[in-house]
């Protein structure tokens, strides 16, 4: 078996060594569950999801998120960490059956928050609005906030190789 994309990154020192671990972590998980798994595939003409997955029954596109905050938005690390997963969902989940955001185990995202940002209700992102904090990090594609889903949340805990689902839908088959 070949060395996976983000064991190479991390050999080459390139990238967030939690993001390559996060990413191989869900790799390795998602390949025991019957997918077929492509680590940093090529979605739609300008998009690369961290990992896509297909089986027979299923296509699955997750993207890794690390935490990290933009300095400009130190003031609000949940409020830019929630954009972050917006604008992902906004992005890549038209383009699978299944969207995920996978998470260290460690890092707390507002769930609630998330559905209700999802749903069209934009006060969980502040009094500045969607635009304001979507504008730190990148906009969705135009279109795509409405569409926009998160179907589960992966929490991946490193240290033991394990990955916890948070269901956001009925009948995630992950």
């Amino acid at each position: 078996m070949s060395e996976s994309a983000a064991r190479q990154r991390l050999r080459r020192g390139n990238g967030s060594r939690i993001h390559s671990l996060i990413q191989d972590t869900v790799s390795s998980w998602l390949s025991s569950r019957g997918f077929d798994v492509y680590p940093e595939e090529r979605v739609g003409e300008d998009l690369v999801a961290d990992v896509y997955a297909e089986s027979p029954w299923a296509t699955v596109i997750v993207e890794v998120e690390t935490g990290f905050i933009d300095p400009r938005a130190l003031d609000r690390p949940e409020t830019y960490l929630l954009a972050r997963v917006v604008a992902k969902a906004s992005r890549y989940s038209r383009y699978a059956d299944y969207f995920a955001v996978a998470i260290p185990s460690y890092l707390s995202l507002d769930v609630a928050a998330l559905r209700r940002v999802l749903s069209g209700d934009p006060t969980p992102l502040g009094a500045g609005g969607v635009w304001e904090v979507l504008a730190l990090v990148r906009r969705p594609r135009p279109g795509g906030l409405q569409d926009a889903r998160v179907d589960a949340i992966l929490r991946v805990n490193v240290t033991r190789r394990s990955v916890g689902v948070t269901p956001l839908r009925a009948g995630v088959l992950l």
